[in-house]
């Protein structure tokens, strides 16, 4: 066979088919590849495996590999040609001193490269690379672009190749014989990928998108180039560089977002006309999946404009017209439950964190403050709800029995009148679902599964945003629960083993007295099933507490929440105002309530905190008058108190371990003396416990 049929066999039969099943798969990664507009774009969907827990792209090259390699198997020839002066090239010694010349090779070992890593196949990518890199050191237009893939391609994808000359020490010498497109592609990935040198991409970027390989290739890198002006403050620019990606006709999906991003980006003074330009998009068909998204740009121009009311009216208006649970609506709950963190309204910013939460992948901007956050905003909301539940039994308790019924009345209207609408609505989503047929079904079931699928793998309990997910799902069908035993039952104080025995003593007579009238006719079944049901007045009215020991049992309720509320507050939260509201109502509505003690140590230590030192003292005064043989007020005779407990911490534990290893030899004296010196000093020490049993064992 002659060196032209290995030559044409191999350009026009196996290269061909290679190259384009390339072409095909590249096509259907780029255009198929669904964007997070909600982060900075991958500038490449192959980009995505560096992050296993991102949608990773689809496409198959492995034909594009096989070809290679069988052009590479059946095609290669090891004989060397004649020697013609004429023609010869000064590269061909490189080539021989491989034993092997190829037909077609170098278009070949790219495209085998260039498949491989986007077939996610690093390993045999960093192992291959270094064999055929050499022999074409020689070669500019050949020997750069495959440096390059080994180096840098290799390297954005978090693999580094060590191959001889073409190390990254020396990649900076062959860099100006690269392809621009290639050296700009490569530069500009690993600063997008980084906060805080994001600015250096961008030259990069304006010169890469230029030689894009696809039109879907430039709108996705003219988009991330138009965050990147966004994330380094220059909104102008970002503005309009939004607009070119309107203008370059793109799928609707990233249209769509663009237009979104641009109002947030949006530095002019009137924003009356971006209002009305989103609410016109929210007033279209097609839109009518992505109102969330429209009312959160709605709010983030009101908020640009510090007109917080408005901002939080339509951030509520998104998560009302919200269809899917995913990412976007996370986002619009995070800036809604922020916005009312800041002004003090912890009740109404919980839901939005609890239900936030599971959404956000664990590298999401402030993510551990965010969860820390709503684990707080979870304990204290169980009070606070507690709270407001006994404030409104006892407001009907104090009813005329007309205005009391009314108002149940009213209740259970308006609970008749919302289970109708979500009915309604469920017809409306089951005719439409038929009517669109079965992927349209399946596409509904699945935005009604609130599982979020974020690639982690672990055991459930190991998962975050599954336990934070089953967590929201347990509020929303219980309600938010003190973690106590029995939390189901709502009187936990009647509760004895001993209620079993009375029952299975008594089973016989129990029977026969059940068995003498008919379920449906026994006014015992009657009674009980209306005060189960949330229809009936009776299941409203058990409630509520219309005898002086029911009362006294809500205040304690009332008084436990004000109580644990304001400790939730001020050690967790360090909002020492609103715990100081909460400590001041508890002793305002039951001034006689057992947590006196504690309440005045804790606005000591916050008026202390804070500097007033005239209305610390009043509280001072009062633990050392009313609770004179208190450890508070032990400790506070010491007019060095203050000194004493910031002292504290790292006092103890220095004088704990003198006190154990004098216990080791039997030391008691010292163990004694160390003990009472730490009830004077320090009676309130965490580790008073441990001196106390030493003592004790001394």
């Amino acid at each position: 066979m002659t060196r032209f049929y290995h030559s044409f066999t191999t350009r026009y039969n196996v290269y061909f088919n290679g190259i384009e099943n390339y072409k095909e798969q590249l096509k259907e990664m780029e255009e198929g590849y669904e964007d997070n507009f909600t982060d900075l774009l991958l500038m490449h969907p192959a980009q995505a495996y560096a992050n296993p827990k991102d949608p990773q792209p689809s496409g198959s090259f492995d034909r594009t590999i096989e070809k290679c390699q069988k052009a590479i198997q059946l095609h290669s020839i090891k004989k060397r040609p004649k020697r013609n002066s004429k023609n010869e090239r000064p590269q061909i010694p490189g080539v021989y001193e491989t034993g092997r010349i190829q037909p077609v090779y170098s278009q070949r070992m790219e495209a085998y490269g260039k498949s491989t890593i986007l077939q996610r196949r690093f390993p045999r990518s960093r192992r291959d690379f270094p064999l055929y890199i050499p022999p074409f050191h020689l070669d500019a237009r050949f020997g750069s672009r495959v440096a390059h893939l080994a180096s840098s391609v290799l390297h954005r994808y978090g693999l580094v190749v060590r191959s001889g000359r073409y190390t990254a020490q020396n990649q900076q010498r062959e860099i100006a014989r690269i392809p621009k497109q290639l050296v700009c592609d490569s530069q500009c990935r690993l600063p997008c990928s980084q906060r805080g040198i994001r600015k250096k991409a961008i030259p990069f970027l304006e010169t890469a998108i230029k030689s894009a390989s696809s039109k879907q290739q430039r709108i996705r890198m003219t988009f991330l180039l138009a965050q990147l002006y966004a994330a380094t403050q220059n909104p102008t620019k970002a503005y309009q560089t939004y607009g070119k990606v309107i203008g370059m006709n793109p799928p609707y999906r990233t249209e769509f977002n663009a237009r979104i991003k641009q109002t947030e980006v949006y530095s002019g003074k009137d924003i009356s006309k971006e209002v009305k330009k989103l609410t016109r998009m929210a007033s279209r068909d097609r839109n009518k999946e992505y109102l969330d998204q429209i009312y959160y740009a709605i709010g983030n121009l009101y908020l640009s404009r510090k007109d917080t009311l408005k901002a939080m009216e339509n951030y509520r208006l998104a998560n009302q017209k919200s269809t899917r649970n995913g990412i976007e609506k996370a986002i619009c709950q995070i800036t809604l439950g922020n916005l009312y963190f800041e002004r003090r309204e912890y009740v109404d910013a919980q839901p939005c964190y609890a239900e936030a939460i599971p959404q956000l992948k664990e590298d999401y901007p402030q993510y551990d403050l965010l969860s820390r956050r709503s684990s707080v905003l979870d304990e204290l909301v169980v009070y606070a709800q507690n709270v407001e539940l006994q404030d409104s039994l006892q407001n009907l308790a104090a009813m005329s029995e007309d205005d009391r019924n009314k108002a149940i009345q009213k209740i259970i209207d308006n609970l008749i009148k919302k289970e109708k609408e979500e009915a309604e609505a469920q017809q409306r989503e089951e005719y439409l679902a038929q009517q669109q047929g079965p992927q349209f079904n399946n596409d509904n079931s699945a935005k009604q599964n609130t599982t979020i699928l974020s690639g982690d793998k672990s055991w459930y309990f190991y998962n975050k945003p599954m336990v934070s997910a089953g967590k929201t799902e347990f509020q929303r069908i219980w309600g938010s629960r003190k973690l106590e035993d029995d939390w189901r039952r709502r009187n936990k104080s009647g509760f004895s083993m001993s209620d079993f025995a009375e029952q299975s003593g008594n089973s016989e007579n129990e029977d026969l007295a059940d068995n003498s009238l008919p379920d449906e006719e026994n006014p015992d079944s009657i009674q009980s099933d209306a005060a189960d049901d949330p229809h009936k007045p009776e299941f409203y009215l058990k409630q509520i507490p219309m005898t002086p020991e029911a009362m006294e049992t809500s205040n304690e309720v009332v008084a436990e929440g004000l109580f644990n509320m304001g400790i939730i507050l001020k050690n967790k939260l360090e909002d020492y105002p609103a715990a100081i509201a909460n400590f001041n109502l508890l002793e305002e509505r039951f001034p006689e309530n057992p947590y006196r003690l504690d309440v005045y140590y804790n606005m000591y230590l916050m008026y202390m905190r804070n500097g007033d030192v005239v209305t610390a003292g009043i509280y001072r005064d009062k633990i050392r008058s009313v609770f004179p043989e208190s450890p508070y007020a032990q400790a506070m005779a010491d007019p060095h108190y203050l000194d004493n407990l910031r002292r504290m911490s790292t006092v103890q534990d220095s004088i704990y371990e003198a006190t154990y290893a004098a216990y080791l030899e039997n030391d008691n004296r010292t163990v004694h003396g160390n003990t009472t010196f730490m009830k004077e000093k320090y009676p309130l020490s965490p580790l008073m416990p441990k001196f106390l049993f030493l003592d004790a064992l001394a």
